[in-house]
């Protein structure tokens, strides 16, 4: 991939149809793939479903420029970094999106020159704290309740934080 596409990563099967974070990581997925290739790196536990979504990904002419990587559990988390990193080294994306506060250690691989963004949406009552600290690395914040936005705003300040209520509805992808 040239550079400027996303790199997506997850450890959530979004995929499965219900609401909720699953249909806002869809939503950020098709968001992102209306403008450009997507690398969908998937690091959680259901590696044969996600092996069976890759494959009818890329059998389907409108998701052609997915690509799908696993990083499953039982992989030694040294080594699952180190893979991280080559990828992102290796496809050179403009943008590297986590979809959950779990994957901060992410934010860490990435060269400091590409963004960084991490959806952080969830239940309004998580612990803001934790997920403030796990926010520091990133460039972007998104957040889909108002209030932990507010917080957010102030702990990370305004320009690290955006508001993205679902359905996601950013009017264009995050910054290169």
């Amino acid at each position: 991939m040239a550079a400027g596409g996303s790199l997506l990563i997850s450890d959530r099967a979004f995929w499965r149809s219900g609401r909720g974070a699953a249909l806002r990581q869809r939503e950020i997925l098709s968001f992102l793939v209306e403008r450009g290739p997507v690398d969908l790196i998937y690091a959680g536990a259901e590696v044969g479903e996600f092996h069976r979504l890759a494959g009818r990904l890329s059998a389907v002419a409108a998701t052609r420029d997915i690509r799908c990587e696993a990083l499953p559990p039982s992989l030694d988390p040294r080594r699952a970094a180190d893979r991280l990193a080559a990828l992102v080294a290796e496809r050179m994306p403009g943008r590297v999106v986590a979809l959950a506060p779990d994957l901060a250690w992410a934010a860490d691989l990435v060269p400091g020159s590409v963004p960084v963004v991490l959806d952080a949406a969830g239940p309004p009552d998580a612990d803001d704290a934790r997920m403030f600290a796990a926010a520091r690395g990133f460039d972007l914040v998104l957040f889909d309740d108002l209030r932990r936005h507010r917080a957010a705003a102030l702990a990370l300040g305004a320009a690290r934080c955006a508001w993205a209520p679902q359905p996601v509805a950013l009017a264009e992808p995050p910054p290169p």
